[in-house]
């Protein structure tokens, strides 16, 4: 959705926080929805959220390793992806069996809310260190 466009305008931090946001937010909806349509809509907040993790985190990835190793590092971030969904399946197993789909699904939100508000404390508190440019 417009990643370029945008990621040319915020800063990747901003990018990660808004991902981060719509993946909790998604959660958060998908798990107190009563209806059908509510899950859907939850689901579709989620997506929204990972499908603009993925391109920002290869962005920043590339940056950080030389070239030589940029391969090996973006087919080590696309594998922990992709083996994340089965993960989680079998992580969170245990909790929905004891706790319940719903309150499991609000302990996923809780934790996406939780990375949330660190993230963007930690883009303030990393706003605030930097010194201002001379003009």
């Amino acid at each position: 959705m417009l990643y370029g466009p945008a990621r040319r305008r915020f800063s990747a931090h901003t990018a990660f926080l808004f991902s981060f946001g719509m993946a909790g937010l998604g959660a958060l909806v998908a798990a107190n929805a009563w209806s059908f349509s509510g899950v859907v809509c939850g689901i579709l907040l989620h997506s929204i959220g990972t499908a603009w993790f993925s391109p920002n985190i290869m962005t920043a990835l590339g940056g950080k390793v030389t070239h030589d190793q940029q391969g090996r590092a973006a087919g080590l971030v696309k594998a922990a992806f992709f083996l994340s969904t089965p993960l989680t399946v079998i992580l969170i197993q245990p909790l929905v069996q004891t706790f319940g789909e719903v309150i499991s699904m609000q302990v996923v939100a809780i934790l996406g809310s939780f990375m949330f508000v660190v993230m963007a404390l930690r883009m303030a508190l990393a706003t605030r260190a930097q010194p201002a440019l001379a003009k």
